[in-house]
């Protein structure tokens, strides 16, 4: 007789089938975060503030709706009998899509502390590339995260197809670090050079969670197999 498992009988259940949409629906908010950074970056790069600026509100208003989407889900699995498993499973996906939003916020903040006409080209550059690569990746994790139940092999291979992004992002990464050092020798402000080096590594750190969120993906369709 196969081996059965409480993550499969997850599956087969509608409150927690409901409790998975509203997940897909807290991913969606983070994900327009993630694209509404795009446009920042690109009002950035192309030295527009004032776009920059509306990009920003607009990233925080996004985040501040997923914020309410998770309490949300929080709420409901606190008030309902779930596996403790299963609840640890849903505990960690929506946490780990939290901070996403919050690490993307964090990065658009800091490069608002400096005017991009200050920033070297090939370091907006940089900046624009990994952004780009980033929202390529959580598209398609978004993807995956849609496919969790009624296609488990296509949400495995978007947490494989995430997990490569990753890998290129932080090549990337690497080379744009190098590029900001380098600045930081002829830089007339040590705080600017700060913000733009923070602002990097928050996106990294953005991209880390995609990243852990592919591993929650690939943990929830391991365990109902």
């Amino acid at each position: 007789m196969p081996k059965s498992s409480h993550v499969a009988v997850w599956f087969g259940r509608r409150r927690e089938k409901k409790v998975l949409v509203t997940c897909e629906k807290h991913y969606s908010k983070v994900l327009s975060v993630i694209m509404e950074m795009k446009k920042f970056i690109e009002a950035y790069y192309s030295g527009d503030f004032n776009n920059a600026r509306k990009s920003f509100e607009e990233i925080f208003k996004f985040e501040r709706e997923a914020d309410e989407i998770k309490k949300s889900i929080v709420t409901e699995l606190m008030k309902e009998t779930f596996h403790p498993l299963d609840r640890e499973e849903i505990m960690k996906l929506i946490l780990t899509v939290d901070d996403i939003a919050a690490y993307v916020k964090a990065s658009s903040r800091r490069l608002l502390y400096v005017n991009p006409r200050e920033v070297p080209e090939n370091i907006r550059s940089g900046l624009k590339t990994i952004t780009y690569k980033m929202c390529d990746a959580a598209m398609i994790l978004g993807d995956g995260l849609s496919k969790l139940i009624s296609k488990p092999s296509d949400a495995l291979d978007a947490a494989e197809k995430t997990e490569r992004i990753e890998e290129e992002i932080d090549d990337l990464r690497i080379d744009l670090i190098a590029e900001i050092l380098k600045w930081g020798d002829t830089v007339k402000s040590i705080g600017n050079w700060l913000m733009i080096k923070d602002a990097v590594e928050f996106i990294e750190n953005a991209v880390d969670r995609l990243e852990d969120t592919a591993d929650v993906i690939r943990a929830i369709v391991v365990l109902s197999t």
